[in-house]
């Protein structure tokens, strides 16, 4: 079962300082930054076991985005909702940037898959 301790650990983001950056060759550039083979990995595993635990498993990660973003830009410092926006803007540009992005449902309230 996968708790806070389990995915803190596991996901050091190193690499490219924004989303931006990964431009245009963005598989090759997370292949190197490491999260989206992890994640992969855990979505295999934990969806064939545990599938439930995955929707939370991707909220987390998330988590873990905002708080880069806030750490990373000034202006997102101390505005946890201007960070949320940031990586659901970011998420909706480009869908496929991560792996687990597919797990969650675009708008919120609505289920994934939902059309």
């Amino acid at each position: 079962m996968f708790n806070a301790r389990h995915v803190k650990s596991h996901l050091k983001p190193s690499g490219p300082s924004s989303f931006e950056q990964l431009g245009d060759s963005f598989p090759h550039r997370l292949n190197a930054w490491g999260i989206n083979a992890q994640v992969r990995g855990w979505i295999n595993y934990y969806g064939a076991f545990y599938r439930s635990e995955l929707y939370f498993l991707a909220l987390r990660i998330n988590q873990h985005l905002v708080r880069w973003a806030m750490q990373k830009f000034k202006r997102l410092r101390r505005e946890p909702l201007k960070a949320w926006a940031w990586v659901n803007a970011a998420r909706q540009q480009n869908p496929r940037l991560f792996a687990h992005w597919h797990l969650l449902p675009l708008t919120p309230n609505r289920p994934a898959g939902a059309g």
